[in-house]
């Protein structure tokens, strides 16, 4: 288990181990999403063998559609 901050809040995570686990986790497509690990964005080729540790920091940003 693990503690992350995501999206600015405190998260515990049970057997999630990269970025793409995580975003299954939480029920969002990965590649519908741009994410930043600890201030620097994360290619989506890159989001299953990026591995996530305790303390991480995690913005998951969705696109925002208007005009």
């Amino acid at each position: 288990m693990i503690t992350l901050t995501l999206n600015g809040q405190p998260c515990t995570c049970d057997k999630v181990q990269t970025l793409t686990e995580l975003l299954r986790a939480r029920a969002i497509a990965p590649d519908t999403v741009a994410v930043a690990l600890n201030g620097t964005f994360v290619p989506k080729d890159r989001y299953d063998t990026t591995p996530l540790h305790d303390g991480d920091t995690i913005e998951i940003l969705e696109p925002v559609w208007g005009g």
